[in-house]
Parts: structure tokens; sequence; C-alpha cells
């Protein structure tokens, strides 16, 4: 700054000198400007050159213009400070600014826990890594977006399964099964959520063949042992819901999932729905017991589905010949005429 300037016989326009274009950097004449100044971008320039930390609290706090106090808080150090600032400040992206400067764990749990705006919680829960905490918020804070954002941050199993079960967010519990890896945790979910939704997403993560088998057999809602169902690969209990379970559409899935050829045979020859018993026929893949139903099963469609996996062409021609029905003949003409010398 030249000597003219210092003497002030130059002029200025704000922070900059208007003959030699110098910067201002006396800070009681730009503490003056900061408080005086009727344009909020020359108190904004003011502020950026301002060294005093109370002076810039005390901008943070009472300057009118959220540009003016957001500069102010980009140069504040004080956490303390900062965190009052989150809480009250009435302009989102001043708070926000305010948040991010803030590293002490304590003072963010602080703002986590006590802040009356939610979306000032949010910011200073993404934060927060100690895990009490998080599971403190997460169980105590009403909002539904300040949850979120904390499940996701979540490892503890058990406050995962506490959410999952407790939380009337939907989002959230599901966020918190998906997080789940313990399975008997898992399994307790499975058993007891009230919500069918969630036992049914919460079976999908299950591999205990037990646990399935008995929410298969047990549980109240239909898709959620469908779902159990379509987990299970122990043959004897899949090969137990095909035979007893009452309800149609969970045999036919465990029929389809089973690969045991005798049990396979016993279904198709003995259960008392047709259809069932078609189900059965499409998995087997023994040919001479194929052979056997095409030739000898009472029900058309039976003979027919196992016509349409049978390979022995001395078969094939035999039931294109003496099959009573023309479904069951064409179907066996077909697969002669595309058969393989």
């Amino acid at each position: 700054m030249s000597f003219l300037c210092t003497i002030g016989f130059h002029s200025w326009d704000g922070c900059k000198c208007k003959e030699c274009g110098k910067k201002l950097t006396n800070q009681k004449r730009l503490s003056f400007i900061v408080k005086n100044d009727k344009d909020f971008a020359i108190r904004a320039e003011a502020v950026t050159k301002i060294k005093s930390q109370i002076k810039l609290v005390d901008v943070a706090n009472n300057d009118t213009d959220w540009n003016v106090r957001i500069e102010a808080v980009k140069k504040i150090t004080d956490e303390t400070a900062l965190a009052e600032i989150a809480k009250n400040d009435d302009k989102k992206i001043v708070r926000d600014t305010a948040v991010h400067k803030i590293i002490d764990e304590k003072i963010l749990t602080d703002i986590a826990k006590h802040a009356k705006i939610a979306e000032v919680r949010k910011e200073a829960a993404i934060k927060i890594t100690n895990q009490t905490e998080l599971a403190d918020i997460l169980k105590s804070d009403k909002n539904a977006e300040v949850r979120e954002t904390v499940i996701n941050k979540i490892t503890d199993q058990e406050v995962l399964a506490y959410a999952a079960k407790n939380d009337d967010k939907k989002t959230i519990c599901e966020t918190a099964v998906h997080k789940i890896t313990d399975e008997k945790i898992l399994a307790d979910i499975a058993k007891n959520a009230k919500n069918a939704d969630l036992r049914k997403k919460t079976v999908k993560q299950i591999t205990d063949q037990a646990v399935l088998a008995g929410i298969a057999k047990n549980d109240t809602d239909l898709k959620v042992r469908e779902e159990a169902v379509k987990k299970i690969t122990d043959q004897f209990v899949l090969s137990e819901i095909a035979k007893g379970d009452k309800n149609w559409g969970i045999r036919k899935e465990a029929i389809n999932k089973l690969t045991n050829q005798t049990v396979l045979e016993e279904i198709a020859k003995n259960v008392n729905e047709d259809s069932l018993r078609e189900e059965a026929v499409k998995n087997i893949t023994n040919q001479n017991i194929l052979n056997n139903f095409a030739k000898n099963d009472k029900r058309m469609f039976v003979r027919l589905e196992a016509v349409k996996k049978i390979t022995d062409l001395t078969i094939l021609l035999d039931v294109a010949k003496n099959d009573e029905d023309p479904l069951v003949c064409e179907e066996a003409k077909k697969r002669i005429m595309n058969y393989k010398l």
C-alpha cells in the first residue's frame, strides 16, 4: 500500500484503492467496513481479510446477509462457535459450512442430538464414527432422514437388529436387514418381525436350511413361505413340503426345486393334484422313469410332459403309433422329426 493511501489522499472502492489498486489490510479499517458498509459484497470481501476470531464470530452471528456470514464461517477455527452457528443460522448453506468445518466428535454428537433443525442433525451425523453415539441417535431421533443417514453408518449387528424390528420406516428396516450378516439375528427377524415384506427380504439372506424349513412350513404369510422354499436345497425337506403342504403353490415351488429322481417319481405317481404330477414329470431326467410315464400314465398331460423329455427313439415311435391322444402322438412325432441319428 502506498504512502498516499496510508495518509488518506487516495480514495477507496470497498477494500481496494481506486488509485493504485492496492488491497486494504488495516484491521481497524476492515472491521469498520464489515460493520458499516451497506454493500454486502464489500462487507463479504472485507471479512476475508479479518484476522480476529472474535470479530469473525460476531459477524457470523450477526450480519444480516448470509453471503457475509458464510465468509466469516469459512475463517472461524473455534469449533464451539461453529457449532452454535450450525444450530442457529437461518440459512442452510451457512449451517452446512459450519458443520463441515467441525472435526471434534463430541461437538458433532451434541449437534446431531440437540440441533432443532433435522438437516443440521443429519449433516453432523454423517461425520460421526462412534458406534455407541450413532446407535443412540438411531433410537432417539424422530426424523426419518436423520435415521436413514445413521443406519448406513451402523455396523453393530445388535443395533441393526433393533432397527430392523422397531423402526417405523420401511426403508430403514430394509437397510438394516441388508447389513446384517449374523444368521441367528437374521433368523430371529425372519421369524418374529411383524411386517411380512421385511420377513421375506430377511429370508433371502438366510442360508441355514433348518431355519428356512421352519419358515417355509410355519410362516403365516404365503409369500414369505414361498421365498423360504426357493432357498431350500435340502432334498428331504423339499420332499416333505412337496408331499404334505396344504398350499398348491408352495408344493409346486418345492417340486421345482427337487432333483431327487426317486422322490419326483413318487410324487408324479401318488399326489392327488394332476397339475402337480405334471410339474414333477417336468423335473424328471431319468429316461426309464420318463418312458414308464409316457407309455402308462392315465393322464394325457402327464404323458405329454414325459414325451417332451424322452430321447429313446423306440419309445417315441411306440407312443406316436399307439397313444390314444392326438396331442401326445403329435408331440412324439415332433420329437422323432428332430431326432438326431
